[in-house]
């Protein structure tokens, strides 16, 4: 929003007119990819996927047993969040948050 219409303080703006001005931003502002899940520009992509295509043909013509790795599909994965493992301390407890979750469901399918 600085970059592009010099707005500094976005949160002086109204919802409507903030909405407004995030609509004509370009597809590779930051928060353009912020709202779409990107974290590169479409260009981006398209080179990656042709070296990706590249990589694949040389390896078929070559001899190697390592499949190259495909920085498109790096360029796309989501954002690496750590997940947390929640460990049970006993069976019970274990149990009774299973429970919880089995009832819940039974409320969502009934």
């Amino acid at each position: 929003m600085a970059e592009h219409y010099g707005i500094y303080d976005y949160k002086s703006l109204n919802f409507k007119k903030l909405g407004v001005f995030v609509f004509g931003l370009g597809d590779n502002s930051r928060l353009k990819k912020k709202i779409s899940g990107m974290r590169v520009d479409l260009d981006t992509i398209i080179m990656a996927g042709i070296l990706d295509r590249l990589s694949l043909l040389l390896y078929s013509f070559s001899n190697s047993k390592s499949k190259p790795k495909y920085i498109s599909d790096i360029l796309l994965a989501k954002e690496d969040k750590e997940k947390k493992i929640k460990g049970y301390v006993s069976g019970k407890e274990f149990e009774k948050r299973r429970d919880e979750i089995l009832k819940r469901i039974g409320e969502n399918n009934g």
